[in-house]
């Protein structure tokens, strides 16, 4: 549970490589150079192990988006295992998603957000 792990690639999902994505942000190499530096960087380690400002984190990399969906820019993050290991199992994932954005959505129609 200590452990960490990273999920890194070079390949940008098919209609985002080299085109703007949600974040408005081109993806090119430099951006996936920079993206796996970040998770590979002392800092994201530090953070990961607790090591960082005495404060310690589950996840990191180089940009967290919620604009269309909660996701990491280029899916290239770091981790702890015992984080990893409390994730929603992905045939719960989508229905779970869907129910929080209905949910957002209403409590701002209503006002109540």
């Amino acid at each position: 549970p200590k452990n960490n792990v990273a999920f890194a690639h070079n390949r940008i999902a098919p209609g985002f490589y080299g085109q703007k994505n949600s974040t408005k942000m081109i993806i090119t190499e430099d951006v996936l150079v920079a993206l796996t530096a970040a998770i590979s960087s002392p800092a994201c380690l530090s953070a990961l192990k607790g090591e960082s400002s005495g404060s310690s984190y589950n996840v990191c990399s180089l940009l967290y988006t919620s604009l269309f969906s909660f996701t990491f820019l280029g899916n290239i993050f770091s981790s702890r295992c015992d984080y990893i290991n409390e994730l929603v199992d992905l045939r719960q994932f989508e229905h779970i998603q869907k129910s929080v954005a209905t949910y957002i959505l209403l409590a701002k129609t209503r006002g109540t957000m």
